[in-house]
């Protein structure tokens, strides 16, 4: 279902010249709000003047919306892993689907307070959390019920037509993409785990778990209703393209993401080598359109066999396709590596990013590189060009801090200031880096401060033969203290924000 952003905007403090005084929570760049966090969610946005006014309030509120969604969004993320511990790991493989879906959230009902001083315009996106988990609680038993009838009528056709219930049975697999989606909205903007009977279904089970394993069901019965054997990767990725055409994806401008393994936030040479042959697959097919569509996956690997779970999605969030395949890992050349090297050492760090980490932090920060960002599955080849990107909601200081896949710290950046005449605009780094050896897993923090930040404790070391400043303390002591500043009563009017970005490096695949 395509969703679109609804704009309330209450504008206050305008006075002929625009020289009131500010509202508080513009003052304070959204750090302090009118409404309670418990009640309300919210994101800040600014954007200088310019002579066209509309534009820079229109900037503004997209970046506060921005901002509002980045929060559920790694909310959700952090939600789903806690949620796959819970169950065992049982339906891990659905709730990585969970965020790949959300990477494409819209949301209804945004409203928007909104002031101006004479150089700038401010703008605070807000949701009233009870409000929209009850709106999305609705639209799932809605929702669930028209899946629930599609499953039906598609049962009742497999006694007919086997083909043409496969078909059916297809059509309703991005449906529960979506349900997954809006369960796990409605425990990040309530803190409520819904259950089965919640939805419409009397058991006794989280309705995360419900459709999860119902979801996965499903698949099992599409492939043992096609029953047919994969002997190639070139078939695989044929597999997959027809099942998507079979879902009545429409295909336009395109992009297959590099393939994720398992889990985790990051690729192989293998995930990013099927992501280029499916591409391809795709592009071949005859039914075009101009929406540009999405595909996200992960694999796993499961003893002698690799399982593949792929969603695709227009730029809009609206649920296309869902393919689920499972094939023989010896099918996979002995040159593709199928885990990312130093897999253990980054999960190990993904867990200590993820531990404390500033879901709500008072600046808003973004980071993305020439080949895309978090959420479109950053890979670099050797030799690459790597270039850095930021975005920030207010003036900030930004401390980048990068984890070579060695395991070492390296301080890229102490204070990169990013003034007010370039808040809301996409500032490039100076430095630009090129991808080398040693190749694996490697991760940038972004740390945002208000103020200009406390110099880190680094020492000089020669990596590669080039000189760099390496953090002493390990990574867990530099977040801790970093976030601690927060908290530290001498620091109450600092600032901080935080995110960053898993980058994955390898050797120059073969053509």
């Amino acid at each position: 279902m395509r969703t679109l952003i609804l704009i309330s905007a209450l504008f206050l403090g305008f006075s002929p010249v625009g020289l009131a005084q500010l509202p508080e929570w513009a003052q304070s760049y959204g750090s302090t709000l009118p409404f309670p966090r418990a009640t309300h969610l919210t994101g800040f946005g600014m954007a200088r003047l310019t002579s066209q006014d509309g534009s820079a309030l229109d900037q503004a509120k997209a970046q506060a919306a921005s901002d509002l969604i980045k929060k559920i969004q790694v909310t959700v993320s952090s939600d789903m892993v806690s949620i796959s511990k819970e169950v065992d790991g049982k339906f891990s493989s659905s709730l990585t689907s969970v965020v790949q879906s959300v990477s494409t959230l819209q949301l209804e009902g945004i409203e928007y307070l909104t002031a101006k001083d004479n150089t700038t315009f401010y703008a605070l996106a807000f949701v009233k959390r009870n409000e929209l988990a009850e709106a999305y609680t609705e639209r799932l038993r809605a929702s669930f019920a028209r899946l629930q009838a599609m499953l039906t009528q598609a049962a009742e056709q497999e006694k007919l037509n086997s083909q043409e219930a496969v078909r059916q049975y297809l059509a309703a697999l991005p449906r529960f993409a979506e349900l997954l989606e809006w369960v796990a909205l409605v425990r990040a903007l309530s803190a409520k785990t819904l259950a089965s009977e919640d939805i419409g279904v009397p058991m006794r089970s989280s309705a995360i778990e419900f459709l999860a394993f119902r979801e996965q069901e499903l698949h099992a019965k599409v492939n043992a209703l096609l029953q047919k054997s994969i002997t190639s990767l070139d078939e695989a990725a044929t597999s997959v393209a027809q099942r998507f055409q079979l879902q009545g994806m429409a295909i336009g401008a395109i992009q297959v993401l590099d393939l994720n393994y398992q889990d985790s936030d990051f690729s192989s040479a293998f995930g990013a080598f099927f992501a280029r042959k499916l591409e391809a697959q795709l592009a071949a097919l005859p039914k075009r359109h101009q929406e540009s569509q999405v595909v996200r996956g992960n694999y796993w690997e499961r003893s002698g066999s690799i399982e593949l779970l792929l969603l695709a999605q227009t730029t809009t969030g609206e649920k296309i396709g869902s393919v689920s395949l499972t094939f023989p890992k010896s099918l996979i050349p002995k040159d593709l590596e199928i885990k990312p090297r130093n897999f253990e050492q980054a999960l190990k760090d993904q867990k200590v990013i993820a531990d404390g980490a500033l879901v709500d932090g008072d600046i808003g920060v973004e980071v993305w590189t020439n080949k895309g960002r978090n959420l479109e599955r950053v890979v670099f080849q050797e030799g690459d060009k790597v270039e850095l990107y930021f975005r920030v909601n207010q003036p900030a200081f930004l401390r980048l801090t990068y984890l070579l896949s060695t395991g070492q710290r390296v301080l890229l950046e102490e204070k990169f200031y990013i003034g007010l005449d370039k808040v809301n605009q996409v500032v490039k780094y100076p430095a630009e880096l090129v991808c080398s050896a040693p190749f694996g897993v490697e991760r940038l923090i972004v740390t945002a401060f208000s103020s200009e930040p406390p110099k880190p404790n680094v020492k000089l070391e020669k990596i590669s033969g080039e000189e760099y400043e390496v953090l002493v303390e390990s990574l867990s002591q530099t977040l801790t203290k970093t976030r601690g500043l927060k908290k530290s009563a001498s620091s109450q009017d600092l600032k901080l924000g935080e995110t960053t970005l898993t980058i994955t490096t390898m050797p120059r695949l073969r053509q």
